[in-house]
């Protein structure tokens, strides 16, 4: 008789559910699943998540639903402190938003929908421009004007080695809150981030509660790559909070930031122009994250699965 497989709940926003790539099988949940024959890697990522989801949405599983799970992973994302501040959870578990009440549970967060693989074996394409771009970047790919501005500054201006690559000011508010100017936006993330960690203390108390161990893993979007901000403040108060809670943690910057090209990292990991792992990223975080779990725990096998 096979041995049962040890299940592994993993839990983020657009980066974890597999934004812009067609295919849920290039997704690196679906390759950890694929790589470990005795791991069932289930997934229950959505897009503009953040850990007041993580923590209602898992709560729900496991408390309403039963499932049956040997290990929670939270993938933690830059844009979580600016999503946090649009959420609350209450004594039930359940999500506000907006002023309104959403059960964690909905549509979206039934295990038949999410937990498993499209039947397609396709993900949704990323929305329009509000998920993929900037309204600068917008205006810069539309408006004849603007496009023409850009190209006689870059050619009075001999093009620093960013070139057309990466533009920083792609989600900016939530890529570069921690390095940008705007006191503003910096107060109100670090507010986020608190909160953040509120919800994930919450969360991890649930967890601890039931026996399921549970792993946090930070990682940077290109601004930080860009920036070579591998110290970023999420990494330190994640360190800090997994440190105090017990709980493992994978950091994911160094993988990313120790080329001398951040821009050849850019180009090869992540889609053009957006900020989400292109199918060579999600092989490159897969791989990366096996890796670096392996330096803190034994493997849980290593015989890899056929195909």
């Amino acid at each position: 008789m096979a041995a049962q497989r040890t299940r592994w709940l993993f839990i983020g926003d657009s980066f974890t559910y597999g934004a812009g790539i067609p295919n849920y099988g290039d997704s690196f949940v679906a390759r950890i699943d694929k790589q470990l024959p005795c791991v069932e890697a289930l997934n229950a990522g959505v897009s503009s998540y953040s850990p007041a989801n993580y923590y209602a949405k898992v709560r729900y599983f496991l408390e309403t639903e039963q499932l049956k799970v040997d290990r929670v992973v939270v993938f933690v994302d830059m844009s979580d402190p600016i999503d946090e501040l649009k959420r609350r959870v209450d004594a039930a578990g359940k999500v506000a938003r907006a002023g309104a009440i959403a059960k964690s549970g909905s549509s979206n967060a039934t295990p038949a929908s999410v937990l498993a693989p499209r039947a397609s074996g396709k993900l949704d394409p990323p929305s329009s421009s509000a998920e993929n771009t900037s309204f600068r970047q917008w205006l810069r790919d539309h408006s004849l004007s603007v496009r023409l501005a850009y190209e006689v500054k870059d050619w009075i201006l001999p093009p620093v080695k960013l070139e057309r690559d990466f533009d920083l000011d792609i989600h900016r508010a939530k890529g570069m809150w921690p390095m940008d100017g705007d006191d503003g936006l910096r107060r109100r993330a670090k507010t986020g981030l608190a909160r953040a960690g509120q919800s994930m203390d919450r969360l991890a108390t649930f967890l601890q509660a039931r026996g399921v161990p549970l792993v946090l893993a930070v990682c940077p979007w290109p601004h930080q790559i860009v920036s070579g901000e591998e110290n970023s403040i999420q990494v330190r108060f994640w360190h800090d909070w997994s440190e105090r809670h017990g709980v493992k943690f994978i950091n994911l910057f160094p993988a990313f930031l120790s080329s001398p090209s951040p821009q050849d990292i850019i180009r090869r990991y992540f889609i053009a122009g957006d900020v989400h792992w292109n199918e060579a990223g999600h092989a490159y975080v897969a791989e990366t994250f096996l890796r670096l779990l392996a330096k803190i725990e034994p493997a849980p096998c290593t015989i890899p699965k056929s195909g």
